[in-house]
């Protein structure tokens, strides 16, 4: 019942790349020792949260988040 996309692991480059989604790989880390680890689990994510983050600054923050929006608006 759910979307493709939230299922779409972060540490899945190939995947990532089907979709169309590009983040650095040192974000990428960071967002998967924060406990991320799928990108359904960004889904509810506020950006003051993704920007305590260790290289994750409010553009991409911002950048996850109309990411996420793309693919919720697309589904």
């Amino acid at each position: 019942d759910r979307p493709a996309w939230m299922d779409i692991r972060l540490d899945d480059s190939s995947a990532l790349a089907a979709y169309g989604i590009r983040l650095k790989p040192i974000v990428i880390k960071s967002l998967l020792k924060a406990g991320y680890q799928c990108i359904g689990d960004l889904r509810w994510a506020p950006c003051q949260q993704l920007t305590a983050l260790f290289y994750v600054g409010r553009k991409t923050a911002n950048q996850i988040r109309s990411l996420v929006e793309r693919l919720e608006r697309d589904a």
